[in-house]
């Protein structure tokens, strides 16, 4: 499955599931091209939290699911919470690299 189709898929996925939700407001309309050039990610936005998401299950040649969706977004969701953290380490987190 194409970076496209799985940024679509997780789009979804996170508009129906994120709590709390999370601001779409890149994403209304036209599907944005996955973006992965920014150094921290903010989890409150849609897009940047799906880009991640996208960005793994591409890195981790794993098949898009519901199931991968859901694990990723609550790993993103809660390591460091409240802390600014870089994409590249939230990456790593979900490919196991790093701990909490």
């Amino acid at each position: 499955m194409s970076k496209t189709e799985n940024a679509k898929k997780v789009s979804k996925w996170l508009r129906e599931n994120a709590n709390p939700k999370l601001s779409d407001t890149r994403t209304d309309g036209d599907e944005p091209a996955v973006k992965e050039d920014r150094e921290y990610l903010n989890r409150k936005e849609l897009y940047e939290v799906r880009d991640v998401i996208v960005r793994y299950i591409d890195e981790a040649k794993k098949t898009y699911s519901d199931t991968i969706c859901k694990n990723a977004y609550n790993k993103i969701k809660d390591f460091r919470s409240g802390d600014k953290v870089k994409t590249q380490d939230f990456l790593d987190h979900l490919h196991g690299k790093l701990d909490k």
